[in-house]
């Protein structure tokens, strides 16, 4: 499977590119974007991803990160959930980021995502649609 990222991003100088849903793909439904893993992973200072730790997809409503095909190469992409307790997790670390700038990442991903959620549905048919919660861009 070949993904283009619906957008892209800088926060704090380093990219982040955002994804479809697996699940606005294939069926068309509203959904929240996916991010490339190490792209978010760079934002927070963290190491990129360990070859061989990726799930395979099995079925588009996997909740887990996948590799897939970009224009950039192979990339691991994962939920918009997981992009939200990276950022969490992060603030646990003693060498990461402070709770000021992970406040800042927070609120850049969640307006890029929002961003992106924005880009899916206007491609998708007002008698399609379907509401979703925004609890996932709220604590």
């Amino acid at each position: 499977m070949r993904l283009e990222p619906i957008r892209m991003v800088e926060i704090g100088g380093k990219p982040l590119r955002l994804y479809p849903s697996l699940r606005y793909l294939e069926y068309g439904h509203e959904d929240v974007p996916w991010h490339c893993e190490d792209d978010l992973r760079a934002i927070l200072g963290l190491a990129p991803v360990r070859p061989g730790t990726i799930g395979r997809l099995v079925s588009t409503h996997l909740v887990e990160r996948i590799t897939v095909e970009t224009p950039d190469g192979v990339r691991v992409v994962a939920p918009h959930f997981m992009g939200e307790r990276a950022i969490a997790g992060a603030g646990c670390l003693r060498s990461g980021p402070s709770r000021t700038e992970l406040g800042l990442i927070r609120d850049a991903y969640r307006a890029a995502a929002f961003a992106a959620k924005r880009i899916m549905e206007a491609s998708v048919a007002p008698g399609t649609r379907k509401p979703r919660p925004v609890a996932a861009y709220e604590d």
